[in-house]
């Protein structure tokens, strides 16, 4: 049985292959088509958490501590609800996560 990559990875493969620009739906029938079974919430959640400007991105255990870019994380950038492109932060600005003045992410 062949290794399947982390869906985070999926999800990267996806985007660049669909040409940078995709809906969560594209994302998911390019990862079902390759990698059959994989739970569509799981896919969904991946995407939130790997997108830069998503807000609730916070409430995942990846994203639950100050840092600056990730790359195996912050690769997406939405631009409408439902549809992502690759994360470029000459174009999308640089995006980081932070704790406020309170302590809080």
């Amino acid at each position: 049985m062949q290794d399947r990559p982390f869906i985070r990875e999926m999800i990267h493969k996806a985007i660049q292959a669909l040409g940078g620009k995709a809906t969560y739906a594209d994302i998911k029938e390019y990862i079902h088509d390759r990698w059959p079974g994989v739970n569509d919430n799981t896919i969904n959640a991946q995407v939130i958490v790997c997108t830069v400007n998503q807000p609730s991105r916070i409430h995942y255990p990846e994203n639950q501590r100050a840092r600056e870019y990730d790359e195996r994380y912050d690769f997406l950038y939405t631009v409408g609800r439902g549809q992502v492109v690759l994360y470029s932060p000459d174009e999308h600005g640089k995006w980081g996560i932070r704790d406020d003045r309170s302590g809080k992410i």
